[in-house]
Formats: C-alpha cells, sequence, structure tokens
C-alpha cells in the first residue's frame, strides 16, 4: 500500500514538473529557428541583367552576320558594272585634264608675274622672236604656193621665128605667156611649129587669124600656119605684134 502511494505521488511530481522542463526546451528552440532571409531587390535585378546581356550579344552577332552577308551581296551584284563606271567616268578624267592643263597655265602666268623684271624682259623677247619667226614661216609658204600657181599658169618662153612684136624681132625675144587663157582673133600666141621635130620642138610667135575647135590660123608675118589646138603654149601678155594681118 505504501509503495502504491509512493508511486502515485512521483508521477504527481513529474507532471508538475514536466511544463517546467518543457518550457527550456521550447524557449530555446525557439531562439535557434531563425525564419528563411527574403531575397533582395539586387539579387532579384542581377539575374535579369545577365539574360538580358546575353540576349543582346547574341543579337550583336546576328546583326554582324547579317551585315556581312549583305556587303558581300552587294559587291558581287556590283562586280559587272565596274567596267561600265570606269567607261563613263572617262569623258569625267578628260574634264578634270582640261581643267588641270588650265589650272597649270594660269600658274605658269602667275609664276611669270613673280619673275624679276629682267627675266620678264628675256620671256618678252624670246615670245617677240617666236611671233617674228612664226610670221616669216607663214609669209614664207604663201610666196612658195603663189610661185607654184604663177608656174603652173604663166612661163617665160623665146620663140625661134615669127612675127615682129613691141618687144623686139621673133628671134632672142623672151616673152610671157598665159597658158590656158581663153583665144580670139588679133590675139599674139606662141605655138609649136608644124614640121619640126618631136624631140626638140621650135616655137613660133603670130597673130591669131581664125579659129575653130581643132586649130588655130597663126599668121608669122609671112605664112598663114594651121596649129593644132594641142600645140598652143599659150598667150602673149605684155606685148603687140607690129605687124597687121594681111
Amino acid at each position: 500500500m505504501a509503495s502504491k502511494n509512493n508511486a502515485v505521488e512521483n508521477f504527481e511530481e513529474w507532471r508538475k514538473n514536466k511544463p517546467s522542463a518543457d518550457a527550456p526546451a521550447t524557449q530555446g528552440a525557439e531562439e535557434e529557428v531563425t525564419p528563411p532571409a527574403k531575397p533582395s531587390a539586387q539579387n532579384r535585378v542581377e539575374p535579369a541583367i545577365a539574360a538580358l546581356s546575353a540576349f543582346f550579344a547574341k543579337a550583336a552577332a546576328s546583326l554582324a552576320t547579317l551585315r556581312k552577308s549583305g556587303v558581300a551581296r552587294i559587291k558581287l551584284a556590283l562586280a559587272p558594272q565596274e567596267k561600265t563606271v570606269m567607261a563613263v567616268s572617262e569623258p569625267a578624267e578628260k574634264k578634270s585634264n582640261i581643267k588641270t592643263s588650265s589650272s597649270e597655265k594660269s600658274s605658269l602666268m602667275s609664276k611669270l608675274k613673280t619673275l624679276p623684271a629682267t627675266a620678264r624682259a628675256k620671256y618678252a623677247e624670246a615670245s617677240a622672236r617666236t611671233k617674228r619667226i612664226t610670221l616669216a614661216s607663214v609669209i614664207a609658204a604663201v610666196v612658195i604656193v603663189f610661185a607654184l600657181i604663177l608656174l603652173a599658169k604663166f612661163e617665160f618662153v623665146t620663140p625661134n621665128g615669127g612675127i615682129k612684136t613691141s618687144a623686139g624681132s621673133a628671134q632672142g625675144t623672151t616673152v610671157l605667156i598665159e597658158k590656158g587663157a581663153a583665144i580670139a582673133p588679133n590675139d599674139l600666141i606662141v605655138a609649136v611649129q608644124p614640121g619640126s621635130p618631136e624631140d626638140a620642138p621650135e616655137l613660133i610667135i603670130g597673130t591669131v587669124f581664125s579659129s575653130n575647135e581643132e586649130t588655130y590660123a597663126l599668121y608669122d608675118g609671112e605664112v598663114i600656119w594651121q596649129i593644132p589646138v594641142g600645140d598652143l603654149k599659150g598667150k602673149v601678155l605684155f606685148a603687140e605684134a607690129t605687124q597687121k594681118l594681111p
């Protein structure tokens, strides 16, 4: 009986002491357990920035690839047109050359202006000498051309016989004749004397008595000769016959 009472007393004592024993343990547990830390704003933004950076890097790489391919295609498309562009640009290059030559002339003139007075005088003298030489060359060329024309149109001849003229006897007198001149009656002409050798033809001077399409009737002061048109040398200039026609 006594042992039963002791057991009941021990149980009651244990039950009373149990809450006081549990309290420190609960308090200790509450002090050790801490609530999980909430993520800060910086920790939430950094992953987003990293993701955006990766996205923009990929986009930039894609744009670079597209640009390279586009430039290559444009070069390939414009390659056949390079010759045409060069051909079209040739007149522009010529114009630029003309402009360059004019600019060179202007620069030369400006340099000449800056030369000393003696140098400018020498240059002016050389220019005047060149002009004189050029003028003399032109005059000489004109004279030569005029002389050739005269030689083709006119000629000095010495007849072997024929009528007397104001220049003197026919023999030994040199007269000027015009080749291809129109011949009319009473004109004084020089022709090849009929019957003279072909290798050394003799010339006769006389007055035209009459003429037709094939021959001229020439009076030499004594005889009237029938002269073929082909044997006529020319019309006498600056002289007249002193003997009249019969």
